[in-house]
């Protein structure tokens, strides 16, 4: 398998640039190429455009570096739900800043996912604090055996 999170990045990332470079050509075409930026004539267009190119390549180097760690060391439910509060924050920010309308149903559907995902964590936080007590109740002797080694340990003086 794979040792490290560099390992996986360094094996997917390609496959997923093939992946969607003929989807960039169908959809943008004959756009793209006839664009201004493709005939760079000046330093400030080629700066801008090593930039913008740069900064979309860190973004998803972080979005795979990050989905990584999170599958690795958390759940797929966890993942999910990671993925429903991106959601939510991307309504949330196109509403605010944006200047995007959100209707009833998308309020409505805003506080259902909270909802779920408030109900997760809870149950979620139970179900550790049960593990946790029932494991410090494994390791704590019970009753009898102590009655039975302070008993042994009686006769044999």
């Amino acid at each position: 398998g794979l040792s490290s999170t560099m390992d996986f990045v360094y094996f997917v990332q390609p496959s997923m640039c093939f992946s969607m470079l003929p989807f960039a050509v169908v959809i943008e075409g004959s756009d793209a190429s006839l664009s201004p930026y493709f005939g760079l004539a000046e330093g400030q267009q080629i700066l801008y455009v090593f930039i913008v190119i740069t900064t979309g390549a860190c973004l998803a180097f972080g979005l795979t570096f990050s989905e990584y760690l999170l599958l690795s060391n958390t759940s797929s439910i966890t993942f999910s739900i990671c993925g429903i509060i991106k959601e939510i924050v991307t309504l949330t920010l196109a509403s605010t800043i944006g200047g995007d309308q959100l209707s009833v149903v998308n309020c409505l559907g805003l506080l259902i996912c909270l909802s779920g995902i408030s109900l997760h964590s809870y149950l979620k936080y139970k179900k550790t604090v049960a593990e946790r007590m029932a494991k410090e109740q494994q390791l704590l002797p019970d009753e009898e055996t102590l009655i039975n080694s302070a008993s042994s340990s009686n006769g044999d003086i």
